[in-house]
């Protein structure tokens, strides 16, 4: 979409050798400092995040890191978004710590203690650190990964930024890692959009101390799939065999 400018734009952005006031050298670093502005900080805090949902989802790629609830207490993960179902992270969420990987449809994921409550401890000895593929559309996949799509998918994450959007309201602005944002607070959650460049969505906190931030926005991971690994429906498939032949014993 095309950003909408703002009305006026000062004489010059370049930097010039002055032997001029120090009033002047300040107001000259206002006129630098309103270069590339995207005009957000002005906008309503509805349009706000229309425009940083739509900016989220035409980036092919960026890293998310965080700290989000688990019913527990608050759990960590990183994960990079290298492109459509395609990326890698760590997540640690709970009692339980695990890598993943998604590539074009299947999912790669190695645990040391993810295993047991899937299987058991037989399943837990077979695959423990070690990587395991499953389709991501399998329900096992689904079971396994559950809640780390609504983190990892910028489709979701856009969506969660219009949702209830109108009793939204505009916030301060201030700087977030080197970069200026606008905070827009939607219910529970305070949403801090880049107030120059495109309007990405930066950071986003919420109640209980759990925040996402975003970077690296069409950065190149070169994300590829883990070797070797083993198939968990197969290692599946095998244990049941094992324990039919044994009971038939």
């Amino acid at each position: 979409m095309t950003l909408r400018r703002w009305g006026w734009r000062p004489v010059t952005c370049s930097r010039r050798k002055s032997l001029a006031s120090v009033a002047l050298g300040v107001v000259a670093g206002l006129l630098v400092s309103a270069c590339g502005s995207n005009g957000e900080a002005a906008k309503s805090p509805q349009q706000i995040l229309r425009d940083t949902a739509s900016a989220l989802t035409a980036v092919k790629s960026y890293e998310i890191q965080g700290k989000v609830p688990t019913g527990t207490g608050l759990g960590t993960f990183t994960f990079k978004v290298a492109g459509a179902n395609l990326g890698e992270g760590s997540f640690t969420l709970g009692s339980l710590s695990f890598q993943l990987e998604e590539i074009h449809g299947t999912d790669y994921i190695k645990s040391g203690s993810l295993w047991a409550g899937l299987g058991g401890g037989a399943l837990q000895s077979l695959l423990a650190n070690r990587w395991v593929s499953v389709p991501a559309n399998n329900p096992l996949a689904q079971q396994l990964t559950n809640g780390v799509a609504a983190l990892t998918s910028a489709k979701q994450t856009a969506a969660s930024f219009t949702k209830a959007d109108t009793k939204a309201t505009r916030g301060h602005t201030s700087t977030f890692d080197g970069q200026g944002v606008v905070a827009v607070i939607n219910g529970t959650s305070t949403i801090f959009v880049a107030t120059s460049g495109q309007p990405l969505p930066i950071r986003i906190t919420a109640s209980g101390g759990s925040y996402l931030n975003l970077s690296n926005f069409n950065a190149s991971f070169g994300v590829t799939a883990p070797k070797p690994s083993v198939s968990l429906l197969d290692v599946i498939a095998g244990l049941g065999a094992g324990l039919g032949s044994q009971g038939r014993a």
